[in-house]
């Protein structure tokens, strides 16, 4: 199983508390307030439904009782913006089932023919299953993969249900840091984990789709990959290759992704975002956040006008020609044997950006069938930004990783001037050295996109998809071009190409890139100095005399171009007039292009109209025509871009009363220059009917990031499609969601996550009565003494400052060995409504009592009733510290008695300066003698480079020959080293 950890430590003191902690709040409610006991309040499970976004449907919670559906407890229509729901479970506690019900539709994204009626599904097919204890939202995703693994589970129990999503994650190479059931899927993904996600479930409707098996049938694909994930894994692989966005790689067979925007794909995506203690920050605290918008530090609005355009025609019209295209056919072999030194330069670049590595070590103890490996993730110097390259290694002979016998099993990386394509190898080739231009790829990764190469004299070969042959080598004489064939591109003495000719086959030798491949049609053109195009002639066919290249060759477009300022602004395209006869003197203008550009150069708008109406005048109202303007920022990138239908009543493009189909904007950061926003589409004028105005209509929900300038989120605001109650767009009525990160000294210490339902009673974001969680910390000597709990802004709807209302507090104590004596949590601030003053209401309390080492842990509620407690053993000067905590009082209904229900036992080692050298949890074994080798299933021990540096970890499956846990025969099962030098990988 494979499985990553967090780079933070467990300190002495913190262990009980942590232990106890775990057992209260089960697993993660993946809010963002950093708290590590949730206050006691009011749970809400909210989340994402998916098999493709929602169009319709209701989400219900169902009790379940001794391992059956009970009560119905709540239920939520799904937004069909957003996919998701959310369900006020009050004070419930207990395992919940979820079921989608009420005739739902989804998208079915995978069928290209599924309209917006969406597709159908049966009440109750998509389950899931989450476990409340504590307060606050609760995340719970809805998907085909929690129904999978409830079926797989066999039961309804959120334990059993998550070990078998855990089996089915794993078997079809799914990030592993993935939790199927509460990370969300979201419709518009904006972490790694969200889009890893939707790529599954894209993968799956795609099986769905293309296997005739399951056509129209999502229960017998769910329960064929509840009995036998592992049969999947090699068609999920084939399926998520095949439109696999930018931002995610498939390396050795797992998933993973980056932050959606980013496009580099491949590897790990980054722990980011999640909460945590507040840290050592205070009251109050945290770097700032500026909250003096809705959208903080940038300005969210919508579009602008982008000037007016009144195309004018040329002062005189071009003449057009035949221009005489040169049968390059001789030159074609010699022309790929050249380019292709080119095109590996492109594609096979150096690793010398790689300095460190970071290496998963997987020994599969239980399974023989699969050979131990490792895998590496190369980064570059300053630790940082993955360079694209990543590779699988075997073992070797010794069953050692990091030896000098260990062999490459498969390498890959990413090529292109934006490193978006991908190419895996998992052969040396005939020189029998890994990672050079030689080494074989597998069969189902042979495609290369996007190819090309000059080759020194005078031509370029464009491959849109070159394919390894048989010998699975790329640049060796069997590649061939994927249906879309080739181009081969002729230059001019400048580097312009002047006649491009595509090439659809491989002529009678059957041998692409040869003399006889087979012409599709030819393209020569005429330019000026600065490569612009005076001429342009399109032959599609041979002409009578069945010859290329000759006089009588097919005629399908001729275009004319004017020049202005040594800019191409008009492009006249012609027709070949009643006697249907190109170059004679009937020739006309059937169409006309005007493009518009800026002081820098940058082309702002293109008008194309295709005919002239019937008053026979161009320019005139009665013309058929369409536009796209373009706007850009300092930086000269393109933030906005609008499809024009017609001018409107003033004649002139652009202007707020043309008819447009729509415009989009993307916002980037000032001072980061990440983007911030991208793809917010705009499709209608708003009551006004005038574009460009805030009352235009956003189509889309779309989320807006803010930074701070260390390049960290602090900000991410959800706006819903649409304008809102008061008409406009990017108002405080369009916000569904936002959350708020914070840091202390530069490191996330936490943050918010206002959700849809707490957004107050005002139902409006950013106001006083907003509600979320965050945590302070105070320490002393580095041991935690104060832990506060807030759960709103204030009045003055400011986050993490001095009015923000307490929700509740907790003070720890310690004895001797810094061991944690006590921790008591207040919930009221009392009669006199003043927090932290001698009448405060006691809402929970633990109390360990100490006899040598010996200690016994004791967790009461507000009525001083024992609701759990742990025996804890400490031995090393307090360096070791082992539990059986206990969760219930058993049949006797008395505590602290030999038939109390045993939850867990755990195991914590420490150093000296408190960092965690190992943890280990499993049940009170058959022996029922505490701390013995039947108690532990697993254990991880933690290891350091040096005092301040994590290096990584290693889990361990069973004990060894010995029969004892903790000891150097243990049997490895997965290990993690960080920053691995790269130099000493083969």
């Amino acid at each position: 199983m494979r499985s990553r950890f967090r780079t933070g430590t467990v300190k002495p003191f913190a262990a009980s508390l942590l232990a106890a902690t775990l057992a209260l709040t089960g697993c993660d409610n993946n809010s963002s307030s950093g708290s590590s006991t949730p206050p006691p309040t009011l749970a809400t499970l909210a989340g994402t439904t998916m098999a493709g976004p929602f169009l319709s449907g209701t989400v219900c919670a169902y009790r379940i009782v001794d391992g059956a559906k009970g009560a119905q407890i709540g239920c939520d229509d799904i937004d069909p913006a957003t996919s998701g729901y959310s369900i006020n479970v009050e004070n419930y506690t207990g395992d919940v089932l979820l079921e989608i019900g009420n005739n739902a539709r989804y998208n079915d994204e995978a069928d290209a023919t599924d309209d917006l009626s969406g597709t159908l599904l049966a009440d109750g097919a998509l389950r899931s299953i989450v476990t409340v204890s504590g307060s606050g939202v609760i995340s719970a995703a809805i998907t085909p993969l929690t129904e999978a693994a409830i079926r797989a589970a066999g039961e309804l129990s959120a334990a059993a249900a998550q070990a078998a999503a855990v089996e089915i994650r794993d078997a079809l190479g799914i990030d592993d840091s993935i939790d199927l059931f509460n990370t969300s899927p979201e419709v518009t993904p904006v972490t790694p984990a969200q889009l890893v996600y939707r790529e599954a479930l894209r993968a799956l409707s795609q099986i769905q789709f293309n296997d005739p098996a399951y056509a129209d049938d999502l229960g017998a694909l769910l329960d064929d990959l509840a009995n036998d994930a592992v049969e999947f894994a090699d068609e999920f692989v084939t399926e998520l290759n095949i439109g696999l966005s930018d931002d995610c790689a498939v390396t050795d067979g797992l998933l993973t992704c980056v932050e959606p925007g980013t496009g580099t794909g491949g590897g790990d995506g980054g722990d980011g975002g999640d909460g945590g203690d507040g840290g050592d920050g205070g009251d109050g605290g945290g770097d700032p956040v500026d909250s003096s918008g809705i959208c903080g530090n940038i300005t969210c609005s919508v579009g602008v006008s982008p000037g007016a355009f009144a195309p004018a025609l040329p002062a005189s019209v071009p003449t057009v020609g035949r221009l005489a295209g040169t049968n390059p056919s001789a030159s074609i072999a010699s022309a790929w044997a050249n380019a292709q030194s080119d095109m590996k330069a492109n594609v096979f670049r150096s690793r010398a950006e790689s300095t460190y590595a970071n290496l998963t070590v997987y020994y599969y103890p239980d399974n023989l069938s699969l050979t131990p490996r490792y895998t590496s993730t190369e980064y570059n110097a300053t630790k940082t930004a993955q360079t694209g390259f990543s590779a699988s290694y075997t073992f070797g002979a010794d069953a050692t990783p990091l030896t000098a016998d260990d062999e490459i099993l498969s390498h890959a990386f990413y090529y292109g001037a934006t490193y978006s394509n991908q190419a895996t190898f998992n052969g040396p080739g005939l020189d029998g050295i890994w990672r050079t231009s030689d080494d074989t790829t597998l069969n189902y990764w042979r495609t290369l996109v996007g190819v090309t190469g000059t080759d020194g004299n005078g031509h370029r070969i464009i491959v849109p998809e070159l394919t390894a042959g048989d010998d699975l080598a790329w640049f060796t004489g069997d590649d061939y071009p994927a249906s879309s064939g080739y181009q081969f591109v002729s230059l001019n003495a400048a580097g312009y190409g002047v006649q491009s000719v595509s090439y659809n086959g491989k002529g009678p030798d059957n041998t692409w890139f040869t003399a006889d491949d087979v012409v599709q049609l030819y393209v020569v053109m005429e330019l000026d100095l600065n490569g612009n195009a005076l001429k342009t002639v399109t032959y599609d066919g041979k002409g009578p005399d069945n010859t290329w290249f000759t006089a009588d060759d097919r005629v399908v477009s001729v275009l004319a171009g004017v020049v202005t300022d040594l800019r191409l602004t008009h492009v006249a395209s012609y027709e070949d007039g009643a006697d249907n006869t190109w170059f004679t003197a009937d020739d006309a203008v059937a169409g006309w292009t005007f493009n518009r550009y800026d002081a820098n150069g940058r082309l702002t708008g293109v008008a194309t109209y295709s005919a002239k109406g019937a008053d026979a005048t161009w320019l005139t109202a009665d013309d058929t025509a369409s536009a796209i303007s373009y706007v850009y920022d300092a930086a000269g990138r393109v933030v906005q871009t609008g499809t024009h239908a017609a001018p409107g009543a003033d004649g002139q493009w652009f202007t707020g009363d043309d008819t447009m189909n729509h415009y989009t904007l993307n916002w980037y950061d000032a001072v980061t220059g990440k983007a911030v926003m991208t793809g917010a589409a705009f499709t209608g004028a708003g009551a006004d009917g005038t574009w460009f105005t805030a009352d235009d209509v956003l189509s889309n929900s779309i989320s807006v990031r803010n930074y701070n300038a260390d390049g960290r989120e602090t900000r991410n605001v959800t706006f819903a499609a649409g304008v809102g109650a008061d008409g406009n767009a990017f108002t405080a009525d369009d916000v569904t969601s936002y959350s708020i990160n914070r840091y202390i000294d530069g490191v996330q210490a936490g943050g918010v996550n206002v959700t849809a339902p707490n957004r107050g009673a005002d139902g409006i974001a950013f106001t006083s009565d907003d509600v979320a969680y965050y945590n302070n910390s105070t320490t002393v000597d580095g041991k935690l003494v104060k832990l506060v709990t807030f759960n709103g802004p204030g009045a003055d709807a400011i986050w993490f400052n001095a009015d923000d209302p307490v929700h509740s507090y907790t003070t720890y104590t310690y004895g001797a060995n810094a061991r944690q004596a006590s921790t008591t949590t207040y919930g009221s601030a009392g009669a006199d409504g003043t927090w932290e003053t001698a009448d405060d209401v006691v809402s929970a309390a633990t109390v360990t009592t100490m006899n040598g080492d010996i200690g016994t842990t004791i967790t009461t509620d507000a009525d001083s009733m024992i609701t759990a407690w742990a025996s804890l053993v400490f031995s090393g000067g307090g360096l070791t510290e082992y539990g059986v905590y206990y969760s219930g009082a058993g049949t006797d209904a008395e505590w602290q008695t030999g038939d109390d229900v045993v939850s867990y036992t755990y195991r914590y080692d420490f150093d000296n300066t408190g960092r965690t050298l190992s943890v280990a949890y499993g049940t009170l074994g058959a022996d029922l003698v505490p701390d013995t080798a039947d108690d532990f299933t697993t254990w991880t021990r933690y290891n350091y480079a040096d005092i301040d540096t994590y290096a990584g970890y290693i889990t361990y499956y069973a004990t060894g020959l010995d029969g004892a846990w903790f000891t150097a025969d243990d049997v490895k099962n997965v290990q993690s080293i960080q920053y691995y030098p790269v130099s000493q990988l083969k």
